[in-house]
């Protein structure tokens, strides 16, 4: 928004600010994505879930190896409801854990819990046991799921790249485009490409370079 009004500012022009919350997605893990589509393989693998104050905030493993993201703001609304879908109805009178305050001292004993519950079953049971579910949780996507969502190349989240060699890749590009214009691919230069170029333009004369050059000082 700042580089937009900066642009309107300067040139009187308005801009079109296009974004999302997919293409910030990508960008915070676009090594990841990156990774997977360069090697074929799902992603880089991440950490373990630390242990959060709130249980129902938390990602849990499945037994295929998935990952089911909660995002209940409010345990108290969502609790004895949840319990019960998970076939635990005896944890929604559980002393330890109702009111949210006794969840949240409480929230190793919790996330051990569910942990293990979800440990116990694969993504496709889970997702049928939460389908009625009207708190918020998702299946997290793979970064290969991700580079292949139907929203992704038609809004130009990806974009193909050519390295030196003519091998073509798919990189993800900043997650905000100006005008519906994603930005146009290129790669890093090498490394000590520009050195001659950086130094004339700071006035550094070509003797000089090729004395550096010949110490080693510069590449």
């Amino acid at each position: 928004m700042c580089a937009a009004l900066f642009h309107r500012e300067r040139t009187g022009e308005p801009t079109i600010v296009d974004s999302s919350l997919l293409a910030q997605a990508m960008w915070s893990i676009a090594p990841s994505i990156c990774a997977a589509d360069f090697f074929d393989i799902d992603g880089i693998p991440g950490a373990p879930p630390g242990l959060a104050i709130n249980p129902l905030v938390n990602r849990y493993k499945t037994m295929d190896g998935r990952w089911i993201q909660l995002v209940f703001l409010q345990p108290d609304k969502f609790w004895a409801g949840f319990c019960e879908r998970m076939g635990m109805p005896e944890l929604a009178t559980d002393e330890r854990f109702v009111p949210s305050s006794n969840l949240i001292a409480n929230a190793a004993a919790a996330t051990e819990i569910f942990a293990k519950t979800f440990a116990g079953q694969d993504l496709a049971h889970w997702r049928k046991v939460l389908e009625s579910e009207p708190g918020v949780w998702g299946a997290l996507a793979t970064p290969r799921e991700t580079l292949n969502d139907p929203q992704v190349e038609p809004n130009g989240y990806v974009v193909k790249n050519v390295d030196d060699y003519g091998e073509e890749y798919r990189i993800v590009v900043a997650p905000v485009q100006f005008n519906e214009t994603p930005p146009l691919p290129a790669r890093a230069p090498e490394h000590g490409q520009h050195t001659e170029e950086i130094l004339l333009e700071l006035g550094v004369e070509w003797d000089d370079i090729a004395k550096a050059k010949d110490l080693n000082s510069i590449l």
